[in-house]
C-alpha cells in the first residue's frame, strides 16, 4: 500500500470511529447526550429525541433545557455546572417533558471525558426513565407517612389512657376511700352503742350511695371509647329534645327557661352527643344562682376553620360546629377554666352541690373521641359558657 493510501485510511478511520459510535448510541436502551468544553451540548442519540420528540437542532447548546421541568431546572442547572466546572461525575433525577408533553422522571448520569492525552473533553451522559420507580417510592413515602401517624395517634391514645389510669389511681386511693371510711367509721359506732343511732345508719347509707355513684360515673367514662363503626348521622336537635325530657323534673323544680336556637346535623356516635348534653346541662341546672331561676342558652354556628389557640390541630379543609351552652348561674374564677375538665376536680363541696366530679372529664372525653376541643368560659357570679367545636363530618 502506497503511502498515500495509508494517509487517506488514517483519515478516513476518525470518521468510521465516530460513525460507530452513533450505530451504537442509537441503538442503546438509555438516552445519551455528549457536551464539549463549552458546557453545551452538541449530541443526543435517538433514544433521546424519541423521548422527547424534539429534533437534534432543537435540542443542540441548551435547547434540551426547555424540556426540564421548572420546578426541577435551578436544581438540575447548578448540579450540572457545579460538577462540570470541578469535571466531577454526577447523577440527578429531574423531570424531562416527554413527546407527549407529560413530564417524566428520569436519573441523568453523567461521567466526564478525556482525550488520549489527558485534556478534559466535556462531558458524556446516559439517562434512563424513572417515573415507574418515583411513583413506588411516592406511594411507599404515603404509607409510610400514614402509618407514621397512626402510630402517633396510637401513641397519643396510650398517653391519654396512662393519664387516664393515673387519675383512676387516684379515684381509688381518695375518692373511693372516703365513702368507705365513712362506713366503717358508722359502722363501728353502731356495734359499740348501747342503740343504734339513725343518724349513723343515714351517714353510712349516703356514703355507700356516693360509692356507688362513683363507680358508675367511672364505668360510664371508660365505656367512652371511639369506634369508627359507630359514628352515623346525627340530628343534634334531636338529642337536644331528649335531654330536654330527661331532665324535665329538674327544670320543672328549678323553674329553669331553657332555649336553644336551630342545631345543625353532625357526624357523630348518638350515645355520646347525648352524654355530653346531658352533663352539660345538668351542671348549668346545678351551679345556678339560689335566687334566680335558671336560664340556660343553646346555640350553634358554622365554622370554616376554627379561630382558636388550642393545642389540637384542626384540618383547614373542614367545617367545623361551634356549639355553645350557656348559663347565668354562679360561674368560676377564670383560672380553673381548664381544672375542671380533669377527673374528680371539683370547685365546690360535694354538701353544697353534689357529685363525683366525672360530669365535665367525661364530656371532654366525649369531644376528643369525635376530634374536637371544648372550652369553659366565666367569672364568679356571671354564669358560664361551655364551647364545644366539633367536625361537622
Amino acid at each position: 500500500m502506497s503511502e498515500e493510501e495509508e494517509m487517506d485510511n488514517a483519515a478516513a478511520r476518525p470518521i468510521a470511529i465516530e460513525e460507530q459510535f452513533r450505530i451504537m448510541a442509537d441503538t442503546a436502551p438509555v438516552m445519551i447526550w455528549i457536551s464539549g468544553t463549552d458546557k453545551l451540548c452538541y449530541f443526543f442519540n435517538q433514544g433521546w429525541l424519541n423521548f422527547t420528540g424534539r429534533s437534534m437542532q432543537e435540542e443542540y447548546g441548551n435547547g434540551w433545557a426547555e424540556g426540564v421541568h421548572p420546578d426541577d431546572f435551578d436544581r438540575c442547572l447548578h448540579i450540572y455546572i457545579s460538577h462540570f466546572d470541578q469535571q466531577k461525575e454526577f447523577k440527578m433525577d429531574y423531570r424531562l417533558r416527554r413527546y407527549d408533553g407529560t413530564y417524566r422522571w428520569i436519573l441523568d448520569h453523567g461521567v466526564p471525558r478525556y482525550t488520549a492525552t489527558g485534556e478534559f473533553a466535556g462531558f458524556i451522559g446516559s439517562c434512563v426513565d424513572i417515573e415507574e420507580k418515583k411513583q413506588v417510592e411516592e406511594n411507599l413515602e404515603k404509607i409510610v407517612l400514614q402509618r407514621t401517624r397512626e402510630l402517633q395517634q396510637a401513641i397519643n391514645e396510650l398517653q391519654r389512657s396512662n393519664k387516664e389510669l393515673e387519675q383512676f389511681a387516684y379515684a381509688a386511693s381518695h375518692d373511693l376511700k372516703e365513702p368507705v371510711r365513712k362506713i366503717l367509721i358508722y359502722s363501728e359506732s353502731i356495734l359499740s352503742g348501747p342503740n343504734t343511732s339513725e343518724k349513723s345508719v343515714a351517714k353510712i347509707q349516703d356514703a355507700a350511695r356516693r360509692m356507688t355513684a362513683l363507680m358508675d360515673n367511672l364505668l360510664d367514662l371508660s365505656k367512652v371509647v371511639r369506634d369508627e363503626k359507630l359514628f352515623r348521622e346525627v340530628d343534634l336537635n334531636e338529642v337536644l329534645s331528649e335531654v330536654k325530657n330527661d331532665l324535665e323534673l329538674s327544670i320543672a323544680e328549678k323553674g329553669a327557661l331553657v332555649t336553644n336556637d336551630k342545631l345543625p346535623t353532625i357526624k357523630a356516635i348518638p350515645a355520646q352527643m347525648r352524654q355530653l348534653f346531658l352533663n352539660l346541662m345538668s351542671n348549668a341546672l346545678k351551679y345556678s344562682k339560689e335566687s334566680i331561676s335558671p336560664k340556660v342558652h343553646i346555640s350553634a354556628d358554622i365554622v370554616q376553620s376554627p379561630n382558636r389557640n388550642v393545642s389540637y390541630t384542626f384540618d383547614p379543609g373542614k367545617r367545623y360546629v361551634e356549639i355553645k351552652v350557656a348559663d347565668n348561674g354562679i360561674g368560676f374564677e377564670p383560672q380553673f377554666s381548664e381544672k375542671i375538665f380533669a377527673i374528680f376536680q371539683r370547685l365546690h363541696s360535694a354538701e353544697k352541690f353534689p357529685g363525683t366530679g366525672i360530669g365535665l372529664a367525661l364530656c371532654k372525653k366525649v369531644v376528643q373521641n369525635h376530634e374536637g376541643e371544648i372550652f369553659a368560659e366565666s367569672s364568679v357570679g356571671k354564669g358560664a359558657t361551655f364551647r364545644i367545636i366539633l367536625p361537622q363530618v
